[in-house]
């Protein structure tokens, strides 16, 4: 018997309430949070009614983790696998692609002989898809469609895709359980501590293919001896042995990390689709019971694959995608909590968790937080179709730590890398600043002590604005409309600190005049 956490029954409560009122549901949960147990439940709950269920993916390794998780639960679960008959179990799983050339081979032979019952995919009373963002494919449609009339429950972390295709063909209504920041904030997730050190992708002009950053062209950059060799310091400053998962842009990149690794002493793993089937699933288990410090990834691991002992991630791809941000962030996300403890109390379940797995390094070195943002930003998710974006604008302001050059939101107050400390810094570079331009205003321009004072942190004032020089009209227009004296004086120090040249000076004066005329002469 599945006993589920609270927010997981929460979520499948909304999915048949959901069901009550449409036959196509979504549930959106985020990765990690135990999507595979919550519809596990539900097919065990419809096996024991003596109902089909039919449960769908994309890969293979998912598949097996699939396959894995229902055997553990105790939940007897057949396989659609291409060349083999087709078993009679009431849980049926099979990757997308073979359920859609059986059912085409079938629909063909159907015509021409009579089956056996076992050779048929039957009629499920359910279909299950997981990672159901790609059912926007012809294949997903056109298997789902096949069974037009079967109630169907997606599970995604991520409904929307790059290319602002909807899933509302497919699927009519959308329902969402906790978010990620609600799981980090409840301690069943590791805390995700985001790092972003200099990145070479940073002032490179990159293609766009398909919608996205070109993975060739980033490939040409990342590859760089110099570039690896940074990456791999970062592993050894952050991580020191612990396993991580690295995303890499394509298999020449991946095999250039991998030496860079070893070169530095590390016992790192290629993974990539080109590999057979055997050959991934070793490089999985050893760098599950620690053979390997690396799993250095191309295209896969970034989804539905569970991997607790993953102390984080490090990013060396570049990407618009949100889905395969937030796809690759969160892989080290599962948490690990220390046994003993009852995760049903609050306070105990957060004891677990620090001696456990606390927290989780998202070591980001192609800059994709200054595109998308924090993994637990509390994002609005739909089903329905979007523009596409050609190419996606940074909005997030950031600041570079002047002594380790490492980025962070604008606002941080201390350096979460070096702990140098910005506010005070600021502060003592503005005092610094003053000083130095009061007493330019009182030895060149002749400016009594408290008059150039005030000019200073009013010249001081108009720099940190975009447009200084309208900034500066602005004050110059209040003391006009305040009629305060001296305003030649005003002006010439103020173009004096903020650099502009001396025949600006008289353009200021001559445009002042024009709008204000004798007015000018007796505030001068």
């Amino acid at each position: 018997m599945i006993k589920l956490r609270n927010y997981q029954e929460d979520l499948k409560q909304l999915i048949r309430q959901a069901l009550k009122k449409s036959r196509s549901v979504i549930a959106c949960a985020p990765t990690r949070s135990g999507k595979t147990v919550i519809f596990a439940d539900i097919a065990q709950k419809m096996q024991a009614a003596g109902k089909k269920v039919l449960v769908l993916t994309h890969r293979s390794e998912i598949l097996e983790q699939i396959i894995k998780a229902l055997s553990e639960l105790n939940i007897s679960a057949g396989q659609i696998v291409s060349g083999k008959f087709i078993t009679k179990n009431q849980i049926m799983v099979g990757m997308i692609q073979t359920v859609h050339n059986k059912l085409k081979k079938q629909d063909k032979l159907k015509e021409k002989f009579r089956f056996k019952k076992f050779d048929i995919i039957e009629k499920p009373d359910l279909i299950i898809g997981d990672e159901i963002h790609h059912a926007t494919s012809k294949t997903w449609k056109e298997v789902l469609l096949y069974f037009g009339d079967v109630p169907r429950i997606g599970f995604t972390a991520t409904p929307e895709r790059l290319d602002g295709s909807g899933l509302c063909e497919l699927f009519q209504i959308l329902v969402i359980g906790r978010n990620t920041k609600w799981m980090v904030d409840h301690h069943w997730l590791s805390e995700p501590v985001h790092l972003c050190p200099p990145s070479p992708l940073d002032k490179a002009t990159l293609k766009i293919k398909m919608g996205d950053y070109d993975k060739k062209s980033q490939s040409e950059i990342m590859k760089k001896h110099i570039v690896c060799a940074d990456v791999v310091k970062s592993y050894r400053q952050f991580f020191d042995g612990a396993p991580v998962i690295v995303f890499c842009c394509t298999i020449e990149h991946a095999e250039q990390m991998v030496i860079s690794y070893q070169k530095d002493g590390w016992n790192p793993v290629i993974i990539h689709g080109k590999l057979t089937s055997k050959q991934r699933n070793d490089a999985m288990e050893g760098f599950k019971n620690g053979t390997y410090n690396q799993l250095v990834s191309v295209d896969l691991i970034g989804e539905g694959i569970d991997v607790p002992v993953c102390s984080g991630v490090q990013l060396l791809r570049k990407t618009q995608s949100l889905s395969l941000y937030l796809q690759m962030s969160a892989r080290g996300l599962t948490p690990v909590h220390a046994p003993g403890y009852d995760l049903e109390n609050d306070a105990q379940r957060k004891q677990a968790l620090m001696e456990g797995k606390p927290k989780s390094i998202i070591l980001d070195h192609a800059g994709n937080y200054w595109i998308h943002g924090s993994i637990t930003k509390v994002r609005d998710w739909s089903i329905n179709h979007k523009k596409r974006n050609s190419r996606k604008v940074i909005t997030i302001k950031k600041i570079t730590c002047p002594k380790c050059k490492f980025d962070w939101e604008a606002d941080i107050q201390k350096c979460l890398h070096c702990g140098y400390d910005f506010k005070t810094a600021h502060k003592q570079r503005k005092e610094f600043q003053m000083h130095e331009l009061k007493d330019k205003l009182i030895n060149v321009n002749e400016i009594e002590q408290v008059e150039a004072e005030s000019l200073s942190k009013i010249i001081l004032r108009i720099k940190d604005y975009k447009n200084s020089k309208n900034a500066m009209f602005a004050i110059l227009h209040q003391k006009i409309k305040d009629n305060e004296g001296g305003l030649q004086r005003k002006i010439d120090a103020m173009c004096n600190g903020l650099g502009y040249k001396e025949g600006y000076k008289h353009r200021v004066w001559s445009h002042l005049r024009e709008q204000y005329g004798d007015r000018m002469d007796r505030l001068a």
